[in-house]
């Protein structure tokens, strides 16, 4: 407990609240932050912006209260700890992106509220919150002394300017007339005080999407879903992913966009979060891309094909999304088992074929088909190789097709050869008669149905001997041990890594390992200097200062303190018993 307790100010930041802590008890900031960050977490001086934006992260919060005589929830009222509670779809730091570049790193303030109040507001550093509504001005961006930026890891409970050391208060304000600027800067505070409140309500990233679709559906009645988030720049791809929960890399709706919108709509934040959602829209943007894109209504597009528009022999292939190098995308493939064309459905909904048939029967259609002298007949131009061999396959009078090596091309595909194998038997005469195959219906057919086949991924539990002489490898060699490293030592991906418990316990074992010993043996390597100096020291005569032996090591007592602050407390200790003696 500390001897002075102070209360927290109005909408202070909790990095200011600990500032104003320790120069009350006359000690460092650095001093108070160690003493109740989270055990065997680091927290540089560079980062000290984290302890407002995740003080779960960052501080041991019980211990805090203990020493400050505040309730965790007040201190936790002092940081965005609420507004990133509400929306995150995960606790772990790396993984929360949804307020990236919402917060400030250098200070942004109103010299007349630090003159009247002198301690920063939380809301200050909320990027986009750019005007003091109180005395209506433009917050300051630099020191109004030497006209440099403020980094906020820097700024002492003085709150004076670290670069000249001039109070900030001393600044002159901006005052703003324009009208428009003040009402959507007190929308925006109003929207953040009332994301800062003490809440135990989630939204997660699926809600968020619904709630979303549902305001630009009820503002929007005459225009489609896709055509709104148009109108108010909402990436309509990426809210159906949100909705559906399939994007690559699990994260939330950002806040910023979010904003952005409700600002656009008109609606407050608290409507916006208290709306009940119809069934109807879940079930829309819930359902499978293949309902959305029209599956159920395909049709076999093919003239030639006797179920021409019907849907009757058409077969889902197993590909449900595929995008191209041009950006285009590609859904739910369907092949007809009677015919062989494949289709699939553009972003919109429309059916395509894919091998490009339809197209090239247009061509071959206005030429006698009939007449088609199979090896005499010349290739149009304009039809691809792989569209001449599908038709010349369908003709009546065919006699290419050899019914023995039809066969074992069959064999091969069921047996699981791939195709590039097959064509690469040295039986084909040309380029063109292995097509004659490959497109034949029977093959078609064939690799239609045939099952694929799973590939048979190592079992976890199998690789713990591998997994054991790995760690040996990284511990008993001076190398650095990272997440990359020790998974393409086991052949293995970081991800499959992450997801295998074993292993990713070993590995993180092994880094604290690791860290641990180098971080002994540097301090081992630090006294041995240190007693060396001290040894030379005496031949001198002269007195000593702490400063000379760090200058000696080329290292910072600031630096120091962060990893090794036994060693600062060696140091000066062993100048304090030197200089006792010289005097004595």
């Amino acid at each position: 407990m500390y001897l002075i307790r102070l209360k927290p100010n109005h909408n202070e930041s909790l990095l200011s609240y600990l500032s104003r802590t320790a120069e009350a008890n006359e000690y460092s900031l650095i001093d108070v932050v160690k003493d109740v960050r989270r055990k065997n977490y680091t927290l540089r001086i560079d980062r000290l912006y984290l302890i407002d934006l995740h003080p779960h992260l960052t501080l041991d919060l019980e211990v805090l209260a203990e020493r400050t005589q505040q309730t965790e929830e007040q201190l936790l009222q002092m940081t965005y700890y609420y507004a990133f509670s509400k929306f995150s779809h995960s606790e772990k730091e790396s993984y929360s992106r949804f307020m990236n570049g919402l917060t400030r790193r250098d200070l942004f303030y109103c010299p007349q509220c630090l003159i009247e109040h002198n301690y920063i507001r939380l809301m200050w550093k909320i990027d986009g919150i750019n005007l003091c509504l109180k005395h209506h001005c433009q917050l300051s961006q630099k020191c109004d002394s030497c006209g440099e930026p403020i980094d906020l890891n820097k700024i002492q409970a003085d709150n004076c300017c670290p670069s000249c050391k001039v109070f900030l208060g001393q600044g002159e304000c901006l005052l703003i007339k324009d009208v428009s600027a003040l009402l959507q800067q007190k929308w925006l505070v109003s929207q953040w005080e009332y994301l800062l409140r003490t809440s135990t309500t989630f939204f997660s990233p699926r809600d968020i999407a619904y709630r979303v679709a549902f305001l630009l559906q009820n503002i929007n009645q005459t225009l489609t879903l896709k055509e709104a988030c148009a109108n108010y720049e909402v990436n309509y791809q990426e809210l159906l992913q949100f909705a559906r929960g399939t994007l690559n890399h699990q994260r939330s709706f950002h806040l910023h966009k979010l904003l952005n919108l409700l600002y656009k709509c008109e609606v407050e934040i608290r409507l916006f979060l208290s709306l009940t959602i119809p069934e109807q829209i879940s079930i829309q943007l819930s359902s499978s891309a293949g309902s959305a894109a029209g599956i159920d209504h395909a049709v076999c597009l093919a003239p030639w094909c006797p179920y021409y528009n019907s849907g009757e022999f058409l077969r889902e292939t197993g590909t449900r999304y595929k995008k191209l190098k041009d950006g285009s995308v590609q859904k739910n493939y369907l092949f007809c088992t009677h015919c062989g064309c494949t289709y699939y459905f553009d972003k919109q909904g429309n059916q395509f074929e894919r091998d490009g048939f339809i197209d090239g029967f247009s061509i071959i259609h206005s030429l006698n088909i009939e007449q088609i002298q199979n090896d005499k007949q010349v290739k149009p131009g304009s039809i691809p190789n792989s569209v001449w061999a599908y038709f010349q396959t369908r003709l009546e009078n065919h006699i290419l097709i050899e019914k023995e090596l039809l066969d074992r091309v069959i064999r091969a595909i069921i047996k699981g050869n791939s195709l590039n194998q097959i064509k690469s038997w040295s039986c084909w005469t040309s380029a063109d008669q292995y097509l004659l195959y490959r497109y034949h219906i029977d093959v078609l057919r064939v690799r239609h149905f045939k099952k694929r086949e799973v590939t048979k991924q190592k079992k976890h539990t199998k690789q713990i001997a591998m997994l054991i002489h790995v760690t040996k490898h990284f511990l008993d060699k001076d190398e650095t041990i990272t997440l990359n490293k020790f998974a393409s030592y086991l052949e293995i991906s970081p991800t499959t890594l992450q997801n295998w418990n074993e292993g990713y316990v070993e590995y993180t074992n092994a880094k604290a390992l690791k860290k641990s010993e180098r971080l002994k043996k540097r301090k081992e390597q630090l006294i041995i200097e240190i007693d060396r100096l001290m040894e030379n020291q005496k031949f001198t005569g002269t007195l000593l200062r702490a400063k000379d032996i760090y200058d000696h090591l080329g290292i910072k007592q600031s630096y120091l303190c962060d990893w090794a602050i036994e060693i600062t407390r060696y140091i000066t200790d062993q100048v304090g018993k030197y200089n006792n003696t010289l005097k004595s």
